[in-house]
């Protein structure tokens, strides 16, 4: 997933530049330049008012830039949760326990893991034995 055109009107806004923006991104003038042109193309409204020095956000492109951000601070958030999850450092584990083994065990082995795993959510399934291999 990339999300060039966002990052690229982030910059450009956070330098009000084009020239600083596109060295610090490390592509030339003319492409940022390029890119902008099909983000407002695609748009139908300008971003930036060129015309003002630095360079600065119209309406639109306020509007642009605050969703732009909210984007990449979900993917950014997305990214971290998948990555902790794949990781084992964050999930749900399902437990099926009979009522008397689940007062029993539990309250020795629920205290550690946690210690251990903090971010692994334990849910626990209790029922009578018979019963806890067919719910869960």
């Amino acid at each position: 997933m990339e999300y060039k055109e966002y990052k690229y009107v982030l910059k450009i806004a956070e330098l009000g530049n084009l020239t600083k923006a596109a060295e610090e991104l490390y592509i030339s003038q003319p492409s940022l330049s390029h890119y902008i042109a099909r983000v407002e193309e695609e748009l139908g409204a300008k971003i930036f008012n060129r015309s003002t020095n630095p360079i600065s956000l119209t309406p639109a492109g306020e509007k642009y830039y605050e969703t732009a951000r909210m984007i990449l601070n979900l993917d950014k958030k997305m990214k971290k949760e998948v990555s902790e999850i794949t990781e084992n450092k964050s999930g749900v584990i399902t437990l099926g326990l009979s009522h008397a083994r689940a007062s029993y065990i539990l309250p020795y082995i629920m205290p550690e893991f946690h210690k251990k795993y903090p971010g692994i959510d334990i849910r626990t399934n209790e029922q009578k034995s018979s019963l806890v291999v067919l719910s869960i």
